[in-house]
């Protein structure tokens, strides 16, 4: 019998608000924020498009780079 894996989570979080955004973001979460899916956000990452950390072998993003990429001044 073939093992099959758990699927990973997928962020539901709606934000109403930037402000409820954490300070340091995983890659789900990102991209909720952006509409887009994981994987586009972790190319976006690779290639610096989105400036981010790695912690181990996840993504981080904090979240002053993340509206400095959406293009919103402040925090």
């Amino acid at each position: 019998m073939k093992k099959t894996r758990a699927p990973r989570p997928v962020w539901t979080k709606v934000y109403t608000s930037l402000d409820e955004l954490p300070a340091v973001c995983l890659v789900g979460e990102v991209a909720c924020v952006l509409r887009m899916s994981e994987n586009w956000v972790r190319e976006k990452l690779t290639d610096g498009t989105i400036p981010g950390f790695k912690v181990g072998d996840e993504w981080r993003v904090s979240k002053g780079n993340l509206l400095q990429y959406m293009g919103i001044n402040g925090q």
